[in-house]
């Protein structure tokens, strides 16, 4: 009974995981729609500054692991929500296509990590790696249901672009909560797999 009961640090972990999955979620909803409609950008213009957010992602993604192992998983997530944050104001704030560009790749760069390393974080829970997966995982992933809407219905009353520095605002949280996503001794190995989407011994 107490190894099924959810942590106050599962809680916070996956509100960092929800932070990211709703960025990604309103980028991939609405940065596009806000520079074409608002902005009037061409519609090639929104186009590639939506790749352009994926493509630092998944660039991100791939070399996010050794970036953790040398500086620390709190000081990487830091960074990452700092910089999110900057992208998405910049973004948000000057009406510049250049701007745009490099705002919206600062967005997808800072978020690229912090989804991976809060499942990392999970599963170096003592005891209960799996059940605080689980956990996490199901916060997290109300990002993707949660962004869209809000943004919409924010979007009604105000501009759109203002409504997206709500992203922002998620991103500052990622640097607020990042300890507790601190490596724990001797969950690293279970850790790395994770994040390599690896099985480990708590999933067997």
């Amino acid at each position: 009974t107490r190894r099924l009961r959810i942590t106050r640090t599962e809680v916070l972990l996956g509100l960092i995981m929800l932070s990211t999955s709703l960025g990604e979620g309103a980028a991939n909803d609405w940065l596009a729609v806000a520079l074409v409609d608002e902005r009037a950008a061409p519609a090639a213009v929104g186009a590639l500054t939506l790749a352009g957010f994926n493509i630092t992602m998944a660039i991100g993604r791939f070399a996010g692991g050794p970036l953790i192992a040398r500086f620390g998983r709190v000081a990487a997530l830091r960074t990452s929500g700092i910089v999110a944050a900057a992208g998405i104001v910049a973004l948000c704030l000057i009406p510049s296509t250049a701007v745009a560009f490099a705002g919206a790749a600062a967005w997808g760069l800072g978020l690229a990590i912090i989804f991976p390393s809060a499942i990392s974080a999970a599963g170096e829970t003592p005891g209960r790696a799996s059940q605080a997966i689980a956990t996490v995982s199901t916060i997290g992933y109300g990002g993707f249901l949660l962004g869209a809407p809000l943004i919409g219905t924010l979007a009604h009353a105000i501009p759109l672009m203002d409504a997206l520095l709500v992203v922002a605002a998620f991103a500052i949280l990622v640097v607020v909560l990042a300890p507790h996503a601190r490596e724990r001794r001797g969950g690293s190995e279970a850790s790395a797999a994770l994040a390599a989407g690896a099985p480990t011994g708590s999933e067997t």
